[in-house]
């Protein structure tokens, strides 16, 4: 880069002159960019943007037209559990399935004893 050292006072002018056009080019170049629409509104001139306005608020009603209308079209969503508790040598495993309103659909029980074997002599 050009530094300047030993020129005249008429060499600093055009120089400094020189400086300042460049300066005031680079920021004409940056502010004729393209810029974003929320930073457009600020350049406007004229009349304001339309506005529109909507009776009913943005939901699924507007866009399902299914909304209002039973989801018969969904599946249920079954949930399992088991459960297993021990005593002594009986072992009872409960199986229970609920349904997504957590009522319970199907329901078993088993009890199992288990035998101990006989030692042979």
């Amino acid at each position: 880069m050009f530094t300047p050292t030993a020129l005249t006072s008429y060499e600093l002018l055009w120089y400094a002159a020189a400086m300042q056009a460049r300066h005031f080019l680079a920021a004409l170049f940056f502010a004729a960019l393209p810029t974003p629409a929320f930073a457009q509104f600020a350049f406007f001139i004229g009349d304001p943007p339309p506005v529109v306005v909507y009776d009913e608020p943005y939901g699924p009603r507007s866009y399902d037209p299914y909304y209002n209308r039973p989801k018969v079209y969904r599946e249920p969503v079954y949930y399992e559990t088991k459960t297993v508790k021990k005593k002594g040598n009986k072992v009872t495993t409960k199986t229970q399935i609920k349904n997504q309103n957590g009522r319970v659909v199907y329901e078993n029980k088993k009890t199992k004893t288990k035998k101990s074997k006989k030692k042979k002599k």
